[in-house]
């Protein structure tokens, strides 16, 4: 086992980072938690434990993790969405819906807040603006994003013209 109690808090936030993309959930996490432990906590563990947290499962401390981040980083558009994807999978369409609006209000065009609250209306049968949105979606996005793709299958599916 390794010592971390040399390595700064760069450094485990990027051993972290790593271990995530490679899926080790359980070294990401522990790397975290030195980090938690000490004093000066940098804004982007609140951002990484966010999504690790989301990964888990544990959507309360991945909500808690990512509200902190977006409190002291106003415009982290990702993370901001992100938050909204918590509330949604936690059952809270509303609440993620509101989040996604004020994600659009920062930056309009931002394709996974487009698709995923035009999704949320389809869900609530709001077809007029779900339709609205995947146009702007459709029109604004590069083509080869894949959200444009995701756009044009809920657009089949959903019988949207």
């Amino acid at each position: 086992m390794v010592d971390f109690a040399n390595f700064d808090q760069d450094e485990l936030l990027a051993l972290a980072e790593f271990d995530m993309r490679r899926e080790n959930y359980t070294e990401a996490l522990e790397k975290l938690k030195i980090i938690r432990c000490r004093s000066d906590i940098p804004n982007e563990f609140y951002s990484m434990s966010g999504s690790l947290y989301a990964s888990l499962g544990l959507m309360n401390k991945a909500r808690a993790a990512l509200t902190l981040f977006v409190e002291n980083v106003p415009g982290a558009i990702h993370e901001h969405f992100q938050l909204g994807m918590i509330e949604k999978d936690s059952g809270n369409l509303i609440k993620a819906q509101k989040i996604w609006d004020d994600v659009l209000s920062k930056s309009e065009n931002y394709p996974p807040a487009l698709y995923y609250k035009a999704v949320s209306m389809v869900e609530v049968e709001e077809i007029q603006e779900a339709q609205i949105l995947l146009d702007q979606l459709i029109s604004t996005a590069e083509p080869t994003n894949d959200y444009v793709r995701r756009a044009h299958e809920l657009i089949k599916k959903a019988g949207i013209n």
